[in-house]
């Protein structure tokens, strides 16, 4: 249902946001991504839009590095297709982060472990 009731431009913005976030990992890896925002769409945690979670304050570097202007590629489309049709590689998660470059890994060990794709670990 949520893929289509999404705009082209939604999957602009995840396919942008997939590539600054995750390009040069596996594929499944860029899915995850994916899959971690349409997983806090449907949270009562997070907003209820693509934009409204992506632009949250704080929560995806490439919005606070500026990654989110990149090119995405065509594999960063294929990969915010397939977490809008369901994919979900990190089984719910909500969180992710990259152990060798996290900042505040203090507040990640809170948060409980579900997978480890590429050089991301995923959590609930």
């Amino acid at each position: 249902v949520l893929a289509k009731t999404v705009s082209s431009s939604d999957i602009e913005l995840m396919a942008r946001t997939i590539h600054g976030e995750a390009r040069g990992e596996p594929y499944m890896g860029q899915v995850a991504v994916g899959a971690v925002i349409i997983n806090r769409i449907l949270s009562n945690e997070f907003p209820d839009t693509v934009r409204g979670v992506i632009y949250q304050r704080n929560q995806f570097t490439a919005v606070s590095d500026g990654q989110i202007h990149y090119t995405p590629n065509n594999t960063a489309y294929r990969a915010a297709r397939e977490a809008l049709n369901g994919m979900d590689p990190t089984l719910g998660s909500l969180y992710y982060y990259n152990p060798k470059t996290a900042k505040n890994k203090a507040w990640f060990n809170t948060r409980k472990f579900v997978v480890s794709i590429g050089a991301h670990v995923f959590a609930k």
